[in-house]
Parts: C-alpha cells; sequence; structure tokens
C-alpha cells in the first residue's frame, strides 16, 4: 500500500458531499509565511512535509450542515511526510497553522496513516488571533486492514454515520472516534455506534494498560538479572500483580467497547 492508497482510503471515509471538494496543494512556502512559528518550527516543517493538501471546506452551504456556537466552517487536509520528518511535531504544527479547526489525514513514507483533529480558541492573551489545543492523533494504522476495530472506526467517519446538528458536533465527534480507535484497537472491536462521551474513559484505561505494561516489561528485564532467589521471588509476585491488574484493564476497556456494564 503506497501513501496515497492510505490517504485516499481514510478521506473517502468521510464521504463528503462534492460540493465541499477544494482539492488545491498548499505549498510549504505559502503556509509558512501564514504563520509565526519559531524559526526551529519552520525548520521541521520544511524538512517533514512531503505534500500537504487542502481536500475540503465544511460550512453550513457545502454539507448542509449548520454553523455552531464555535465553529461556522471546519477544514480537511490532508499530509504525507517524508521518511525522516519528525512527525509528532510535524502533526501539531500543521493543525496549528489554520485559524479553524482541522481534520488531517497525514500519510508516513512507509504508506501507513494515523488521522487527527483538534479544537481551536481565541488566544488567552489577544481575543483576535485563534491558538489550537493539541490534537487527538491516534497511533499510525493500515487504513486497509480488516480487522474489527480499523473497519468500524473508518465507517463511523462517514457523514451520514455521523448525522450531526452542527459544525461543533461535528468537529466533537471526530474527536471521539479519534479518541477511541487505540482502545479499540487493544481488544479488537469497535462499538456498533461510536459511544460519545466514553472516548474519555477508553483514553485513561489504555494509557493505565500501557503504563502497566511498561512496568512489567521493567520487572522482567530486571529478573531475568536476578541471583538472590528472595528478590526474584518478590519480583515475580509484583509481575503476577501487575499481569492481573491488566487483564482487568481489558476487560473493562471491552466492556466499554461492547457497551457491557464493567
Amino acid at each position: 500500500m503506497t501513501a496515497r492508497d492510505g490517504l485516499t482510503a481514510v478521506l473517502d471515509a468521510l464521504a463528503l458531499p462534492p460540493e465541499a471538494r477544494v482539492g488545491a496543494r498548499v505549498a510549504k512556502k505559502t503556509f509558512l509565511d501564514n504563520t509565526r512559528f519559531a524559526a526551529a518550527d519552520r525548520r521541521a516543517l520544511d524538512a517533514g512535509i512531503e505534500e500537504l493538501t487542502w481536500v475540503a471546506k465544511l460550512s453550513p452551504a457545502t454539507i448542509g450542515v449548520a454553523a455552531g456556537p464555535r465553529y461556522s466552517e471546519l477544514h480537511v487536509l490532508s499530509l504525507r511526510v517524508k521518511p525522516a520528518a519528525k512527525l509528532p511535531r510535524v502533526i501539531d504544527l500543521v493543525h496549528r497553522g489554520p485559524a479553524y479547526p482541522v481534520f488531517l489525514a497525514t500519510a508516513a513514507a512507509d504508506g501507513l496513516v494515523t488521522a487527527s483533529a483538534g479544537h481551536v480558541r481565541p488566544a488567552a492573551n489577544d481575543s483576535s488571533r485563534v491558538v489550537a489545543d493539541e490534537p487527538v492523533v491516534p497511533r499510525l494504522f493500515d487504513a486497509h486492514a480488516r480487522d474489527e476495530a480499523t473497519v468500524g472506526f473508518l465507517r463511523s467517519l462517514a457523514l451520514d454515520a455521523i448525522r450531526p446538528a452542527t459544525l461543533d458536533a461535528l468537529a466533537d465527534a471526530w474527536l471521539d472516534r479519534l479518541g477511541s480507535l487505540d482502545a479499540c484497537r487493544l481488544v479488537g472491536g469497535w462499538p456498533a455506534r461510536a459511544a460519545l462521551g466514553s472516548s474519555a474513559a477508553l483514553r485513561e484505561l489504555r494509557a493505565r494498560h500501557e503504563e502497566l505494561s511498561r512496568e512489567l516489561d521493567a520487572l522482567t528485564r530486571a529478573a531475568k538479572r536476578q541471583r538472590q532467589t528472595n528478590r526474584l521471588v518478590d519480583a515475580n509476585l509484583a509481575r503476577q500483580r501487575l499481569a492481573a491488574e491488566r487483564r482487568a484493564v481489558l476487560r473493562r476497556l471491552a466492556a466499554l467497547v461492547n457497551g457491557e456494564a464493567e
């Protein structure tokens, strides 16, 4: 799968009407000239961006969804990065460039993809300026994978699947689905309908699962070097406790994904 194939799969999943399409390539110089980034950030963008495209403009006129209290338009961008790109930094900076909320589909050089979105708000010290909150960015994935989590996630992005009342609600729905993806991939499932309001709990449980996994790995490495029997026994007991807690976390994740009571 090429980088373009992965981007196409994610962008097609949005199922946007033709009226919303822009399809204009954004020159790096133009993008940089319209931002206030520090020199180091400008270098990271210049070295990391292979191609940046303005894919679509979502507004009441183009997708038939009403403006909300916060947003009168949203934008969809696509990004291809170079092999040496500092991916998390480049994604964060691209979100910080425009003065509107962005759904960004990003393809790494190996063909894997991710998507990201984030809110924007007036700057605290200058209400005439807009700043972007930290975007929600799932880990890279294969957009053509047939596992239930990936397939369900992509299907849940379709405008007709979300049916937002306002553009604000659409931005919130993007964040909920993006925030749920990594946790759902851990348990190999996707909710029949993306459970709005559960993404924060899913992210918290996934973070705890990763923390327990790191602690287990550290204990395992330490046990291999341990020669004192009593300390080895203590380490094994600690590993058993951590492993039991990690299994419990996975059960809670599965319960949330499946819509079951914990």
